[in-house]
């Protein structure tokens, strides 16, 4: 049993398959280069974040958990009076809330003819995916939801982009969930994971080609398979950040050395360095039922820049007494 992965290029799509128990390679050849810029919370990502947003002319497709932050929705407001169509996805039952929010957001925007859906025929438990779509050129892939915690409270990761193909990618995956029409591994670029699509055996792959690190830094760690590979990767430089809250068995598993338990600000960031070369940003936290059974969409980034930027954060946060 394998999954495959998809080459993309302006005139066709090469299909790969790649097995399970792949022979490690030194280079993800099928990898595209993506850049831009990667923008970390709190605080210092609000202005350029509502900026961007301000600056939508004709089309705004959001898939995201949540969104409450009263900025984002006045702005959604704005761009809806001067006619920018605007489409969201949103989760309608989320976990452990007894008054959902989505009734709210969805009486509040349609007034001003934005579309608003749950995630109710998709096959999926949750929508639990951070991502934004901006006319027909950018993409947002984040860990954070809309929230006024994510840009004032939480260690949140923010990827922002132009880059074409993926954009188009993206686009085809926003456009089968509001149609609810199944995604298809084929459908998915290789500097992508969906879940739950393709992100599991995505994932373990990497991990399990680590060679020389794997820096991880997400909310907990709960998932028993990914737990599995990390304690056959203990013989590298393995470095894990947590929020703090119940997460000592991790400190337990992998020794206090390899595990900080971030207290402030809070971890709601969800991400992955291996062999400081492949850099993956998600919005799936680390758990069975977010990677088997929720939309989540992560990208893969090799570029030395954002690699850089994420590793000096994470070192701090790693290092902070």
């Amino acid at each position: 049993m394998g999954f495959y992965i998809s080459t993309f290029s302006s005139k066709d799509i090469i299909k790969i398959q790649v097995w399970n128990k792949p022979k490690i390679v030194s280079e993800f050849s099928w990898l595209q280069n993506i850049t831009w810029e990667l923008l970390i919370s709190p605080n210092l990502t609000k202005d350029f974040y509502l900026s961007l947003l301000k600056s939508v002319k004709n089309n705004l497709d959001i898939q995201v958990y949540t969104l409450t932050y009263d900025e984002i929705k006045k702005i959604l407001r704005n761009l809806a009076s001067w006619w920018t169509k605007i489409r969201i996805i949103t989760e309608s039952k989320k976990y452990k809330e007894q008054w959902s929010d989505f009734e709210k957001l969805k009486n509040y925007l349609e007034k001003y003819w934005v579309q608003v859906k749950s995630d109710e025929n998709m096959w999926t438990n949750y929508i639990h995916t951070k991502l934004l779509l901006l006319d027909d050129n950018k993409f947002v892939i984040q860990t954070a939801n809309l929230t006024y915690s994510s840009f004032f409270k939480n260690r949140e990761f923010f990827f922002v982009s132009d880059n074409k193909l993926i954009f188009d990618n993206l686009k085809k995956i926003f456009e089968k969930d509001w149609n609810w029409q199944k995604i298809l591994k084929s459908d998915i670029h290789p500097n992508l994971l969906v879940c739950q699509i393709d992100c599991r055996e995505k994932l373990e792959y990497y991990l399990n080609t680590a060679k020389s690190s794997i820096y991880i830094q997400t909310q907990d760690i709960e998932d028993k398979s990914v737990r599995k590979i990390l304690k056959l990767k203990s013989n590298l430089d393995l470095r894990i950040i947590v929020a703090d809250n119940d997460n000592q068995k991790i400190v337990g598993d992998f020794g206090k050395d390899n595990v900080k338990l971030m207290k402030k600000p809070y971890l709601h960031a969800k991400s992955i360095l291996i062999d400081d070369k492949y850099l993956i940003i998600w919005s799936m936290n680390l758990t069975q039922n977010s990677i088997d059974n929720n939309r989540e969409i992560s990208v893969v980034l090799i570029d030395s820049d954002v690699i850089s930027k994420f590793k000096a954060s994470f070192d701090k946060d790693f290092n902070k007494n």
